[in-house]
């Protein structure tokens, strides 16, 4: 791994730990997870560009919501993915689902 893809990583990672931190610090009830439907409708329109939002399912859609969680969203997106779906499924996706060669490099380098 190169020196830019270490720092790469060591910025995300950071980046995801002090979110993770803050919504535990601020928010007393950032460990109940909001329901999907709660989170789909706060979620940026930009990620679902070509579907009709409100007939996603999460089961019947999961690879195309991870997806485009991991390619476009952000880290709130990421944060509740990976409580909906679970670790385990999420790395499962990942030999799945379409990502560009730098996202997939740091979603593995990340999830494993």
């Amino acid at each position: 791994m190169g020196i830019t893809s270490k720092l790469m990583l060591q910025f995300y990672m950071n980046k995801l730990s002090r979110q993770k931190t803050t919504n535990t610090n601020t928010n007393s009830k950032s460990n109940t997870l909001p329901s999907f439907s709660t989170w789909l409708q706060n979620v940026k329109s930009s990620l679902f560009w070509n579907v009709d939002i409100n007939k996603l399912d999460p089961k019947e859609h999961m690879l195309l919501i991870i997806e485009r969680v991991l390619e476009y969203g952000d880290v709130e997106d990421f944060w509740f993915i990976r409580k909906f779906y679970g670790t385990k499924t999420l790395k499962q996706a990942l030999p799945k689902i379409y990502l560009t060669p730098k996202s997939r490099n740091l979603w593995e380098l990340v999830l494993n």
